[in-house]
């Protein structure tokens, strides 16, 4: 995430995702793996490849010291606030909860950096710290410092950067970022508020002899659903047309 001027360059995402190699390889109903954020379009991205995310609204966090929550609560309240309803996050007093608050002096020329662990069989992500680079930090005005937050607290719930100009989830900083409806409609789908499945509804295109794409008609995302073959004649999918020979 980085100023228009240059005095504040990007905010990297340093993914650390925990390698679950004895669970068995299945693919869970919340897993979004079959989900792909169509970015141009949709206006929200993942901020992994392996499509990591929440997938809750709630989530616990807790500042590293004293120190921190002192100089920090006001604005990591304000981030939360810029989210409304569509985060659930509570101060717990417990190190234990799964987002922790840090700071420290610089991390190369970024505002803020969050990390976070994930499991590799439910895709959610299990714990994130959001460390403040006060060199960077410290030079901006408080609604400047909030709406950091907000972009951290988008990739807690795994959010991606993105290109487009003035939403929150915008790579670049600028003072004008916002959260906008394609930043909550991206939110909804980290979270479970948003499913696809069968049941989604859109625009349809081929994809494979087992699934079609489905331009979500909500989020703009891309689904893969399979083929519906429950209406006569029973070889042809009622949503995207395609014909199956061996049925």
């Amino acid at each position: 995430m980085k100023r228009k001027n240059n005095r504040l360059i990007k905010a990297g995402i340093i993914l650390m995702v925990i390698l679950l190699s004895s669970f068995p390889k299945v693919t869970f109903a919340g897993s979004l793996s079959d989900t792909l954020p169509n970015t141009t379009v949709s206006g929200w991205d993942f901020s992994s490849s392996q499509h990591y995310h929440l997938g809750t609204r709630s989530c616990f966090y807790y500042y590293e010291s004293s120190a921190i929550q002192t100089k920090y609560s006001s604005q990591m309240t304000g981030g939360i606030n810029l989210w409304g309803n569509y985060v659930s996050m509570v101060l717990s007093p417990y190190s234990s909860s799964l987002l922790h608050i840090s700071e420290d002096y610089a991390y190369g020329n970024n505002i803020a950096t969050t990390y976070w662990t994930a499991s590799s069989s439910t895709k959610h992500i299990t714990s994130a710290t959001i460390v403040i680079h006060t060199s960077k930090y410290d030079n901006l005005t408080q609604p400047e410092k909030n709406k950091v937050f907000a972009h951290e607290i988008g990739h807690v719930y795994g959010l991606g950067d993105l290109t487009e100009t003035y939403q929150i989830m915008n790579g670049v900083f600028a003072a004008y970022n916002s959260i906008t409806n394609n930043d909550k409609n991206g939110m909804n789908v980290m979270t479970h508020q948003h499913v696809h499945d069968n049941n989604t509804t859109g625009t349809y295109t081929f994809y494979n002899s087992n699934k079609h794409n489905v331009l979500c008609a909500t989020c703009s995302g891309i689904y893969h659903q399979t083929h519906d073959y429950s209406a006569s004649p029973y070889t042809q999918c009622s949503k995207c047309g395609y014909i199956i020979t061996n049925k």
